[in-house]
């Protein structure tokens, strides 16, 4: 923007002097000034007139651009420069001196210049250096505290706790929320002859891969228009006699509609599990959410309201269910003191960088890298292994959940109360819409969804946001019908309203260590990319530090520099992304 500003008045400099050494030179070919035709006849064959005329009309359309970016105060002291311009200008080529009030005049020109200038680039170097060693978080995580690693002199049991503050009668704690849904399949496949799971098209893409782990097949199901659940009438249409489940996702901490999802599901004789890995204390008609279905599982991964870097938790209505659960769990489940050591060590890395400027580091720097390669999947971490990571969770980070859990509730609070608040915000922004709270439900806020209109405003918004440090990103890069290596799971059906989703969508961060003059900025940005289409939606944009990046979501094939279209996945990606919020 700098370089805008520069050359922008740089440009408007030349057309005022150019309008006003022309008609000095106008004004000395026609002299003298007799104001009669002959006169006029003069005017209207000199060429210096024209060249003023040029100059004005240049100058007018140059101004009109910058005062559409720029501050009033330097830009109207900037544009009086020319007044030096064609001081220099006379003196050099018509003979003219220079007064005493003309030397004064171009000192006062040139003061208030310095006085208004610097103090805006100061505010703005001073902006700029306060984030440039900071990174905010893409969800409003739990932060952990030194003294949840400590023992607990109660001795509080993390089920037991958990149980609690879902009013469940117990719930069952596993390495991670994949390995619950996973569970729940094995346990549910072994209680009925049906294959056939019912996802929806817009949800996270580890949700098919545990579905073709279980050997079972995915269905997938639109969503309604512009929001992430069900649309009643296309899951209706979707079920059949060999459906076993019903999965409705509840995503970015407020819930699905869960009715036409129960009234279906006992129509055709199908279960429900409910995902719930983003809905940890969400509510749907005075109901924890994941408690309403047969079945219901929450993520602990990093970014998450709780987190124990990765971990999971499993519920069920019926205690059949609970026990059968239970059973599959043991003999599917491995002991693996090594790996859980690893995650040992994550948790304590966890609570040293999650924080704004050790998230720079672990978030900020890989999301800059995989934005510049051109590769938006590995900068939300939308990749993961084919084989999703099996053991069992060990003591010591149960003992730190429970800890953790007991400021849970207030935080869940204050990030609700927050979110609605930045949401009301948003409402006065032409051409976007926050989805928001279904009625008699309460959400936990981790971050807002924000659609805008078109994807093409999406993305001009994300080429500014995006690598800005301020926690504005996107959830899911496609839907699930657009991930090269879901294709052998995922059938290749039309998803219109998922698709839809997916490409006007982007996430903004609800943390509290996103400033109000912060979330002003981002509000100032949407509002700013919104209304002005000349902004390139697949621009290259610079970050702070100077480095450009390809925001383009479709950048692949030929336009990826030495990288196919068709990513592989890797397992060491699954670890990569410390804090978004996943299963």
């Amino acid at each position: 923007m700098r370089r805008f500003y520069l050359i922008g008045f740089i440009i408007l400099m030349v057309f005022d002097t150019t309008g006003q050494i022309g008609f000095k030179f106008a004004a000395v070919e026609t002299a003298p000034a007799t104001f009669d035709p002959a006169w006029l006849q003069r005017i209207f064959v000199e060429k210096w007139i024209y060249m003023a005329i040029v100059g004005y009309i240049g100058a007018f359309f140059t101004w009109m651009t910058l005062l559409k970016h720029a501050p009033i105060g330097p830009a109207f002291a900037a544009s009086h420069l020319e007044i030096i311009a064609v001081l220099i200008i006379s003196v050099s080529f018509l003979g003219e001196t220079l007064s005493g009030g003309q030397i004064l005049g171009s000192l006062f020109v040139l003061s208030g210049i310095g006085l208004l200038t610097p103090r805006r680039e100061r505010e703005h170097s001073e902006k700029a250096e306060r984030r440039r060693w900071r990174e905010l978080p893409p969800t409003a995580g739990l932060p952990l505290r030194w003294r949840d690693f400590l023992p607990m002199r109660d001795g509080l049991d993390f089920e037991a706790a958990l149980a609690g503050f879902l009013k469940v009668p117990a719930v069952q704690v596993e390495c991670s929320g994949t390995a619950c849904f996973l569970i729940a399949l094995e346990t549910l496949k072994r209680l009925s002859a049906r294959r056939t799971v019912i996802i929806p098209a817009y949800t996270c893409p580890l949700v098919p891969l545990a579905v073709a782990q279980a050997g079972l097949r995915v269905r997938l199901c639109d969503t309604r228009k512009d929001r992430f659940d069900f649309d009643a009438d296309a899951l209706s249409a979707s079920c059949d006699s060999d459906t076993l489940c019903i999965v409705p996702t509840h995503l970015g901490g407020l819930t699905a509609d869960l009715a036409p999802v129960l009234e279906i599901a006992q129509r055709i004789g199908a279960y429900v599990v409910e995902d719930a890995a983003q809905a940890l204390g969400a509510t749907w008609q005075g109901r924890s959410v994941g408690t309403i279905g047969d079945i219901g599982f929450y993520s602990l991964a990093r970014g998450k309201g709780l987190t124990l870097y990765e971990g999971g938790v499993l519920v069920a209505r019926d205690e059949p269910l609970r026990t059968a659960l239970a059973e599959t769990a043991r003999g599917l489940i491995p002991v693996r003191p090594f790996t859980e050591g690893i995650r040992q060590v994550q948790l304590i890395g966890y609570r040293l960088g999650y924080h704004p400027v050790g998230l720079r580091l672990t978030y900020g720097l890989p999301l800059r890298y995989w934005l510049k390669k051109g590769d938006p999947m590995r900068a939300v971490g939308d990749t993961f292994s084919q084989d999703i990571p099996l053991h069992r969770m060990g003591a010591w980070r149960k003992r730190i959940g429970a800890s953790a859990l007991q400021r849970l509730p207030a935080a869940l609070m204050e990030n609700a109360e927050r979110g609605r608040r930045r949401a009301k915000n948003l409402e006065g922004v032409h051409g976007l819409r926050v989805i928001n709270d279904l009625s008699r439900s309460n959400g936990t806020w981790p971050f807002l969804m924000v659609l805008l209109d078109t994807r093409e405003a999406r993305d001009r918004a994300l080429s500014r946001l995006w690598p800005s440090g301020l926690g504005v990103t996107r959830l899911f890069i496609r839907d699930l019908t657009g991930y090269p290596d879901l294709r052998e799971i995922v059938p290749a059906v039309p998803m219109p309203n998922a698709s839809s989703l997916a490409e006007r969508c982007l996430t903004i961060t609800n943390s509290a260590w996103l400033s109000e003059a912060e979330f002003s900025d981002i509000d100032e940005t949407l509002a700013d990319t919104i209304s002005n289409p000349s902004i390139r939606p697949k621009s290259i944009v610079r970050s702070r530090s100077g480095a450009g990046f390809d925001v383009d979501p479709d950048r692949e094939g030929a336009r990826k520099t030495g990288r196919r279209a068709d990513l592989k996945v890797s397992s060491t990606v699954v670890d990569r992304d410390k804090t978004r919020s996943r299963r």
